[in-house]
């Protein structure tokens, strides 16, 4: 399985989801129960500052692992995590003569 690549990442946002699933009656009342039995994460990335060639190393690793799971290592909890891309596309800005910014995406499988 392939490894996320280890690029110079500025921002990171983990948010967990639990989501439930809601049933309800004529009478007002509502039944709910967990869809799963496990948190579910989702990592947005932000890169401000790559390179070019780290760039090309991001949209490389991007065009072979659409669609497929690979190891997140998130530093910040020192836990690694089995994920995928959630867009089907990825942009990058040039901020400054030689730096690109792009963000991005990856929820747990």
């Amino acid at each position: 399985m392939a490894t996320f690549p280890t690029l110079p990442i500025t921002k990171i946002s983990r948010k967990t989801n639990k989501p439930l699933i809601k049933q309800s009656y004529g009478g007002g009342y509502e039944q709910q129960r967990l869809k799963n039995t496990r948190n579910i994460k989702e990592f947005s990335l932000t890169f401000s500052v790559l390179t070019q060639a780290e760039a090309q190393v991001l949209e490389d690793f991007f065009d072979a692992n659409q669609g497929f799971m690979f190891d997140f290592y998130d530093a910040v909890f020192a836990t690694t995590h089995q994920v995928r891309f959630t867009s089907d596309s990825i942009s990058f800005n040039q901020d400054m003569p030689r730096y690109f910014s792009t963000s991005l995406t990856l929820k747990e499988v």
